[in-house]
């Protein structure tokens, strides 16, 4: 019996299969020393010859023991053939089907590295070995004498230490360098830990719920080979997952979808073919640290408003909502308005800032366009939130005054009280008591006007201070803004300038120390002459 076993171990050993047969017949007490693997029992599962039993001297074999040669460490040979790891993992020692049956996708195998791809060096050695061919095989990443087996946090049988998906990070660093340059973070916390689903579709987290390359990829058992995804891509299923603040957009204007079917990304791919995030976003090789995928805007545009702009512009897909010359202007740091950003909170020295009432602190941007928590620049995302369609402020808000106000895409709602605006504007607060406030005066031409909007106008303004009423008559700049109501038949004809009034559009003498704003005498001229708000503060 045991010469029939020890024959029985050596044609397993000849002929390629790692796993070793274990016959339990509950006799002979030689049988039960055969299973005896010795110091090294987890080797001699596939070097079945470091088996004591094949050492002894006073026994002979059934056939001849004639041990294959050496290979050269690094090189494919039989032992690291697809064939002979799924000799173990079609379920006889791990059951992976999964990873290689129908319908799943490995990491590729038998292709040659892209130029993208950077294999890391050591000592003059290349860390993950190709085959003579220069391809990719399975011995690439796995050996079974790399990783310990005591390590705890890292499988075993990689070539190196898998910790927060170093091995993916090693060879795909074009994939890692974070939104500066186009591409998902890593290493950053989200904001509530994975799924049990996600986790049994192969998703996995870093250490501190981090995201890494496995919380999206995985390297076998993908449900498609083309990006190597945990989920199914279609319909953009996985960033719905982590992003679910933004599904909002879904059936908006800005669903290209539905609005523009036809609109490219910078893949080539339309957006009819593509979810709702791809026709604007993707993962990898984007524009900007917003990850975008849609039009370009012009080089000369404020990085705050380029994303923005490539589709709202008088060539993009929104052309009809395209900007004119005189917006709110992007690129501009929060601290001109007399905010300052404490621990992600705007805060403000102004004494018509109410602490009871704070404000909202919205998004700021760096020079890169990246979002920054601390002080930044304004940008279209400081206002606008391009993924969501109304406010759930809106949606509740019943009054007939200000439902014509609940414009989509705005971070706080309009409204009477022009919240959006006075948010930022701490400093001109003071003019919802004044005259000013058409809710005050009660004119019928502004009725359903909040107060700022009275003037002003974000967006296709008619001229430089974001004026959205006529001009009136007058020789300076400011003055013939005022003049559009300081007139006869004006809604503030009751105080207009007489005769004898102090005089504008004259320069100024001796007020370089006055602290007193001067004025251009037109818009394109530099302040240097007294005009209407020199003396008045018209907030």
């Amino acid at each position: 019996m045991f010469t029939i076993i020890n024959a029985l171990r050596i044609i397993i050993s000849r002929y390629g299969f790692i796993s070793l047969i274990v016959f339990n017949l509950g006799v002979a007490d030689q049988v039960l020393a055969a299973r005896d693997a010795g110091e090294k029992r987890e080797c001699a599962t596939c070097h079945i010859m470091w088996i004591k039993d094949f050492k002894r001297k006073d026994v002979k074999t059934l056939i001849p023991y004639d041990p294959m040669p050496v290979e050269i460490t690094g090189k494919q040979d039989v032992v690291s053939t697809e064939k002979m790891c799924f000799s173990c993992h079609d379920g006889f020692v791990l059951d992976s089907r999964k990873s290689w049956k129908k319908g799943s996708h490995g990491h590729p195998v038998g292709m040659k590295p892209s130029r993208k791809i950077k294999i890391p060096t050591k000592d003059g050695k290349t860390v993950f070995p190709l085959n003579e061919d220069g391809k990719v095989y399975c011995g690439t990443c796995h050996t079974a004498h790399g990783v310990s087996w005591s390590e705890e946090d890292s499988p075993v049988f990689m070539r190196v230490r898998n910790k927060e998906s170093g091995i993916c990070l090693a060879c795909h660093l074009d994939k890692s360098t974070g939104p500066a340059e186009g591409n998902h973070p890593v290493f950053k916390t989200m904001h509530k830990p994975l799924s049990e689903k996600l986790k049994m579709m192969g998703a996995q987290s870093g250490d501190k719920n981090t995201v890494i390359c496995q919380t999206c990829h995985v390297a076998h058992g993908a449900k498609t080979s083309k990006s190597h995804l945990v989920v199914n891509p279609e319909n953009d299923r996985l960033c719905s997952v982590c992003h679910e603040d933004k599904q909002s957009v879904i059936n908006s204007k800005h669903d290209l979808r539905k609005s523009h079917p036809d609109a490219k990304n910078i893949k080539g791919h339309t957006a009819a073919n593509l979810g709702v995030c791809s026709s604007c976003h993707v993962p990898h090789g984007a524009n900007g640290p917003s990850l975008w995928a849609g039009q370009e805007a012009d080089t000369n545009v404020d990085v705050t408003a380029a994303a923005c702009l490539g589709c709202h512009s008088k060539n993009g897909i929104a052309k009809e909502k395209a900007l004119t010359k005189y917006n709110h202007p992007v690129g501009m740091p929060i601290t001109r308005t007399g905010i300052n950003v404490v621990n992600g909170k705007w805060k403000s020295e102004s004494v018509l800032y109410d602490p009871d009432k704070p404000s909202i602190s919205l998004p700021l941007y760096d020079k890169h366009g990246k979002h920054v928590e601390n002080d930044g620049d304004v940008g279209c995302g400081s206002c606008h939130d391009p993924h969501k369609k109304l406010s759930a402020e809106a949606k509740e808000d019943d009054n007939e005054k200000t439902k014509h106000k609940q414009v989509d895409f705005l971070r706080i709602s309009e409204n009477s009280g022009s919240k959006l605006c006075i948010n930022c504007h701490i400093k001109e607060r003071s003019i919802l008591l004044s005259k000013h406030n058409p809710e005050i005066y009660k004119s019928d031409d502004d009725a359903n006007t909040n107060v700022c909007e009275s003037c002003h106008q974000v967006h296709h303004a008619t001229t430089s201070p974001l004026w959205a009423r006529d001009l009136g008559p007058g020789q300076a700049s400011v003055e013939s803004l005022c003049n559009d109501c300081h007139r006869k038949e004006g809604i503030a004809e009751k105080k207009l300038t007489g005769k004898h009034s102090h005089p504008v559009s004259v320069a100024a003498q001796k007020m370089s120390k006055s602290g007193l704003p001067l004025y251009g005498r037109n818009e394109a001229s530099s302040g240097s002459v007294i005009d209407c708000a020199t003396c008045h503060n018209l907030h």
